[in-house]
């Protein structure tokens, strides 16, 4: 419990800007991790011309939290662009 309670507390400061106190499951080695993966991918749309929207953006780091699952942010961001593609 006492492990849970600091990695709770490195995590509040952390995400201090959101002002949102969220318990995140998310270990120290699979943040940075998640971090990496997002600037990876955003580093290759980037080279590739294909503008990053605020929403995913706002997916990824939900993912990066462990506030969602990956599945579920797929599933969102297919979502909207099938939306977007029909409008």
């Amino acid at each position: 419990m006492m492990q849970l309670f600091s990695t709770y507390i490195k995590v509040q400061k952390l995400f201090a800007v959101n002002r949102r106190k969220v318990l995140v499951f998310v270990s120290k080695k699979t943040y940075p991790r998640r971090l990496r993966a997002i600037r990876i991918a955003n580093a290759v749309n980037k080279v590739e011309g294909v503008p990053v929207t605020e929403s995913a953006h706002r997916l990824s780091a939900q993912w990066a939290r462990g506030e969602i699952t990956g599945k579920a942010m797929r599933k969102a961001l297919l979502e909207k662009h099938r939306r977007a593609s029909h409008e």
